[in-house]
Formats: C-alpha cells, structure tokens, sequence
C-alpha cells in the first residue's frame, strides 16, 4: 500500500500568531530611535571597558550621568525629523556628535591621555563647552 506523498510544490511559512496578531510576516522597521539607543550602548560599553581596565574610574559615572537631558533633547529631536532615510541619517550623526562630546568632555577630565591625540580644533570646541558647563 503506496503512502501519499505530501506536496512540496508550494512551501509556506508558518503562521504565527500571538495575541490575536499575525506576527510571522511582521516587516521589522528600523527607525531612528533605535539609532540612538544603539549609539549610547556603544559609547556606555567603551566606558564600561575603560573602567574595567582602570584607565577611567567608576566616578566618571557621575559626570555623564549629569548629561541625561540629552536624551530628551535626541528623543525630541527624533520626534520632529520622522522617520524618513534622511532624517534617520541626520539623527545618526548629531547622536554620534553628541555622546562622542559627552565622552571627550568626561574622559579627558578623569585621563586627559585618552584625548590627547585628538585634533587641536575639537579640543578647542571640547575646552569651549566644558567652560560653559562650569558652575560658577
């Protein structure tokens, strides 16, 4: 007795359904946000790296924790560019600007050896805004 063979002409994927929706041919987007998120992951791993080795102490910790608004500041702007390729873009670089300030700022307080070799001009930008920072 000859068994029927299935059909393998037409493979389909699997449905997958959780909570009423069907997720399995859910596109996954990339937006903006998560540029952000991704960017601060990387620069908070380098400090934690750094403070693993000891070249910086636990204590620089406070000094970028004093800079949390700017996360306000990249969500606010993530909320007026959308979700456009451009925007995602300008999102991309101003974060890169803006948490690589952060770490020039800090690090080069706690081992100025770290941003040392740096250019002469963003040093210059890093000593402008620092002494605005400064409480008086």
């Amino acid at each position: 007795m000859k068994h029927p063979q299935p059909d393998t002409g037409s493979v389909r994927d699997p449905e997958v359904v959780v909570m009423g929706e069907n997720v399995s041919r859910m596109k996954h987007s990339h937006d903006a946000g998560s540029s952000i998120w991704g960017i601060l992951l990387i620069f908070s791993g380098a400090v934690f790296l750094y403070n693993s080795t000891g070249v910086l102490p636990w204590e620089i910790w406070n000094d970028i924790l004093s800079f949390w608004p700017l996360l306000l500041v990249l969500g606010g702007l993530h909320a007026l560019l959308g979700n456009s390729p451009l925007s995602r873009l300008i999102l991309l670089v101003v974060s890169v600007f803006v948490f690589g300030t952060v770490f020039i700022l800090t690090a080069g307080r706690w081992n100025p050896a770290l941003v040392k070799g740096l250019p002469r001009e963003m040093l210059q930008f890093t000593g402008v805004v620092e002494s605005m920072l400064k409480k008086p």
